[in-house]
């Protein structure tokens, strides 16, 4: 599969440590990917009903990116 047509769903505490969970597991900076926020999560009362954020990241439209893939 092409790394352009791959796109990956991360969660975390909240929608920065779903990105950044997403750029560790991708091993991609924050410019080579584009985020699409799917839920902010909700801190719930008293820590009860909270909901995980959770993003899509989708590797590739960025420059910097396509100068990587080329010469890898």
């Amino acid at each position: 599969m092409d790394l352009t047509e791959q796109t990956d769903v991360f969660s975390g505490k909240n929608v920065e440590e779903a990105i950044a969970a997403g750029l560790a597991a991708l091993s991609l900076s924050r410019d080579q990917v584009e985020v699409e926020v799917l839920d902010e999560g909700a801190r719930g009362v008293f820590g009860i009903g909270g909901r995980s954020a959770t993003v899509r990241l989708v590797p590739g439209s960025s420059s910097t990116y396509q100068a990587e893939a080329v010469s890898h």
